[in-house]
């Protein structure tokens, strides 16, 4: 569909009529393609990272400033 939506050699069928694909439809369903591909590496990348390690809390009293 991808592709071939795009150069207007796709085709698609409703109501049991094969019809020719416009290229817009073409762009469409590349673009979401592209999105539902991209939002699980992106989302797994942020989820499965190892986030560094926070500072230890101290504590012991500060002292008296001079």
């Amino acid at each position: 569909m991808g592709f071939g939506g795009i150069t207007g050699n796709g085709t698609y069928n409703v109501g049991g009529v094969d019809q020719p694909m416009p290229a817009g439809a073409g762009y469409a369903f590349l673009c979401l393609s592209i999105i539902f591909i991209l939002v699980p590496i992106v989302a797994g990348f942020f989820l499965l990272r190892k986030k560094p390690e926070a500072a230890p809390v101290s504590d012991e009293p500060l002292p008296p400033a001079s």
